[in-house]
């Protein structure tokens, strides 16, 4: 699914990678098998959607939370995969 920003800036699937994992806290039986933990990583870098001016703005603005130059976002509300996607 691609991820829409803006009606001109629109984030295409192929640049979004997605991981599973299990979810830490109260979970229940299903705590241990389920991987209900969503997370999605978008290298800056990679992206051949960005130009370089709004890769460094990003970079700028996003340093304290960028990780290899990577953004990650991850949820982990509900006990359900899709809900968390």
């Amino acid at each position: 699914m691609d991820l829409k920003i803006t009606k001109t800036l629109v984030i295409p699937s192929n640049e979004i990678k997605w991981r599973f994992s299990r979810s830490s806290g109260p979970g229940g039986q299903n705590v241990n098998k389920i991987e209900s933990r969503v997370e999605i990583i978008f290298d800056l870098e990679d992206s051949k959607v960005l130009n370089d001016y709004q890769k460094e703005i990003l970079k700028r603005n996003l340093k304290n939370k960028l990780v290899n130059n990577s953004l990650r976002l991850a949820v982990q509300e509900h006990r359900n995969q899709l809900l968390n996607r």
